[in-house]
């Protein structure tokens, strides 16, 4: 099988737009629990007890401590790890009353071990300030988004390369599905490191984007190591807004795509810096026979910087042949210097040819 074919994972199975008016989306953040202002900002930025409705212990029950929770309430977690296993979340919130799970003290981030699903029930969620190990028993992409208008904001996402043989075992999220288990609408994944996500074997990616409505918002992450695709569109990845993220030193960059009658469309990349692939392109597509090329696809206003092995994949940065996208204006190919990539650490020393692209330099990643 040619490598540059998305494997359609089934997780239960086992301009056109203007760039103003993107930048404009991606600068609202309905992300924080606490709208108004009434805490201090140590408090937001270190935790405050005083704001969580309830806190649990390592040991005390995560699967019903999670489930407890109800619309408007803060579920705390303190320090430790938590092993959830298979932590299937159903609670619905509400657009004015989220339902938030953060750490307790984000110096110290609660680390929450197996599968973590939310399902097509679980809408407005947040979870902020928490450490997601995927590796499960049961093979299966972590965290698994079913459920609408979900934000996942200052988080630390990884399973420690695991999954082989084309098992997708190895991705970590993965945003609807096209049947019964539902689409995901309205998913915001921000400020954020997804890393060291599966093994490269054309299965394994950071982010697989399956099925989406309204419009998915992933900016100002550190997208890195992944085993193959840092995020894959594919094969119905609707209104999507990629901004502002490093995405450096996975198998591929970002990949556009679809199969039979589905395709994936209106996306937006813009502003990141897309970096380092180690196997293919920093930006391609790939289209079965039969299949329609995606339309409104724009990467534009973007830094790019190609080291492949393969000389091919060097060309025009690692822009693959434009089919079913439209490389525009702005973007540019100049080398990123980060602070440490081999510890991480994908700050921008003074050095980088790609400043002023990806995640704000106010801005300083999760402590994984």
């Amino acid at each position: 099988m040619s490598y540059d074919r998305p494997i359609r994972f089934n997780a239960f199975r086992l301009l056109g737009v203007l760039l103003t008016s993107v930048i404009a989306l991606t600068a609202v953040s309905p992300a924080s629990p606490n709208r108004g202002g009434q805490h201090s900002r140590a408090a937001r930025a270190h935790g405050d007890a005083s704001t969580c409705s309830l806190i649990d212990r390592p040991g005390q029950g995560l699967l019903r401590f999670v489930n407890r929770l109800r619309p408007g309430q803060i579920g705390c977690l303190a320090p430790g790890d938590y092993a959830a296993r298979r932590l299937v979340i159903r609670p619905e919130g509400k657009a004015r009353a989220r339902i938030t799970l953060r750490s307790l003290d984000r110096r110290h981030p609660a680390t929450i071990h197996g599968l973590v699903w939310l399902s097509d029930t679980a809408n407005y969620w947040t979870f902020d300030g928490l450490n997601f190990d995927g590796r499960n028993a049961s093979g299966l992409p972590s965290p698994l988004v079913n459920g609408d208008h979900s934000v996942w904001t200052r988080d630390d996402i990884t399973n420690h390369q695991s999954g082989a043989g084309r098992s997708g075992g190895g991705i970590c999220f993965s945003l609807g599905e096209n049947g019964r288990y539902g689409v995901a609408g309205d998913t915001i994944i921000e400020q954020s490191r997804i890393h060291d996500c599966g093994i490269s074997d054309n299965a394994n990616h950071g982010i697989y984007i399956t099925a989406t409505a309204g419009t998915t918002i992933i900016r100002d992450n550190w997208i890195f190591r992944n085993g193959d695709r840092g995020i894959q569109l594919y094969p119905n990845a609707q209104h999507v807004v990629i901004a502002r993220n490093v995405i450096d030193n996975n198998g591929s960059g970002v990949i556009f795509s679809g199969e039979g009658d589905m395709t994936s469309r209106d996306v937006i990349v813009v502003r990141n810096i897309i970096s380092n692939s180690r196997n293919r392109w920093n930006v391609e597509s790939w289209y079965p026979a039969g299949t329609p090329p995606g339309t409104g696809n724009i990467v534009a206003d973007n830094c790019f910087w190609a080291s492949a092995t393969a000389t091919r994949y060097r060309e025009a940065g690692g822009i693959a042949p434009q089919v079913g996208f439209t490389a525009t204006q702005g973007n540019v190919v100049q080398r990123p210097v980060f602070a440490s990539s081999g510890t991480g650490d994908l700050r921008l020393t003074r050095r980088s040819g790609c400043r002023g692209f990806g995640p704000p330099t106010t801005l300083r990643p999760p402590l994984g």
